[in-house]
């Protein structure tokens, strides 16, 4: 059986084989605005645009991305993720695009499995661009996790180098990258367990837990808590916006105001 994240690289070679990225290409430009560096609150958010989930199905219909991207500002989002995989998380290049217009850092969120898709994230806007380590360990992406980073930093951007699995994060953590992103969720058999994240968290070296961001599975700040004793005070959201009528005052109770 072929597992969750195999399925989705093979989607996103689909795409960039079809011309998905390319027809919204222009020339790349240098980035102007650094993820990392909007990440200083005590509780930093990165507020994810995800209008559907693998595991849960339709999330919530985006109508006006830069409106969405705005009520999220107002609730404290220091910056915001954008889905671009229409297949699995129905997101749309044009989503990146429309968030990063409004001048918010911007993580472009995808399987990114080519130099198309990094060129894309630089002339869409975006500040970062995700890279999942195991999509190169496994051999499935066109490019070499090296090449795949060195590529994101020659157009401007910043990487978030997302791990899931314990045996990866040793190789994560000495890769010349921005920010590690350990994430709940296990993008092979789609598995949540914020346990899991924090015993992988206490694993980091103290020095560098301040990189770390931490995805997936996040509702409150009573699951931020354990995470802030660890020394990790960076947080991807996604789900617990996308299914609330209030996404500012959802942000809000994450950061415990």
């Amino acid at each position: 059986m072929t597992s969750f994240l195999e399925r989705a690289c093979a989607d996103a070679r689909r795409r960039v084989a079809a011309g998905y990225y390319k027809l919204h290409t222009g020339t790349p430009q240098k980035g102007t605005k650094s993820l990392l560096g909007a990440l200083r609150s005590e509780v930093s958010v990165i507020a994810e645009v995800k209008p559907r989930s693998p595991s849960t199905g339709q999330l919530r219909t985006v109508d006006d991305v830069a409106a969405l991207v705005r009520q999220m500002v107002a609730g404290g989002a220091d910056a915001v993720s954008v889905l671009t995989d229409p297949d699995h998380f129905g997101g749309s290049t044009e989503y990146l695009k429309a968030a990063a217009s409004t001048g918010v850092p911007t993580l472009m969120k995808d399987f990114v499995v080519s130099k198309e898709q990094i060129d894309f994230a630089a002339s869409a806007g975006a500040s970062a661009v995700l890279l999942v380590l195991r999509a190169y360990k496994l051999g499935h992406a066109e490019i070499d996790l090296k090449e795949a980073i060195r590529r994101v930093h020659d157009v401007g951007l910043e990487v978030l180098l997302e791990v899931y699995r314990r045996e990866d994060l040793k190789e994560a953590l000495v890769q010349d990258v921005e920010m590690v992103g350990i994430n709940s969720r296990d993008l092979e058999d789609l598995s949540l367990s914020l346990e899991r994240a924090r015993a992988m968290l206490s694993e980091v070296p103290e020095g560098e837990r301040w990189r770390v961001v931490v995805e997936s599975g996040i509702r409150s700040h009573d699951d931020v808590k354990p995470f802030l004793a660890l020394g990790a005070n960076k947080f991807l959201v996604g789900t617990a916006l996308m299914t609330t009528g209030d996404v500012a005052a959802a942000i809000k109770k994450i950061k415990g105001g």
